[in-house]
């Protein structure tokens, strides 16, 4: 992860991000997720809840996007123009 984050803000495309801090909130929620499968499962059962209801799919793209936005480098300054604002 630190090798990828270094390679792409080397190249201006990544922004400055904590290599550790973006590897831990890649990998929690996957870990969450498969951590509480028995948990889900039995909800599921006492509470007569559809299982396929709980499908982690529709937060993929969520996800995804969140980690985008992470790692888009700042918008580069306007050039100075002289005028004041």
């Amino acid at each position: 992860m630190t090798d990828i984050v270094e390679q792409g803000r080397a190249s201006g495309q990544f922004a400055a991000v904590d290599p550790m801090l973006l590897y831990l909130t890649t990998i929690w929620p996957i870990v969450v997720y498969l951590a509480t499968a028995p948990i889900r499962t039995a909800v599921a059962r006492v509470a007569n809840v559809d299982v396929h209801r709980l499908d982690p799919r529709p937060l993929h793209p969520a996800h995804a996007d969140a980690h985008r936005r992470a790692l888009m480098p700042a918008p580069a300054d306007p050039e100075p123009t002289g005028e004041r604002s």
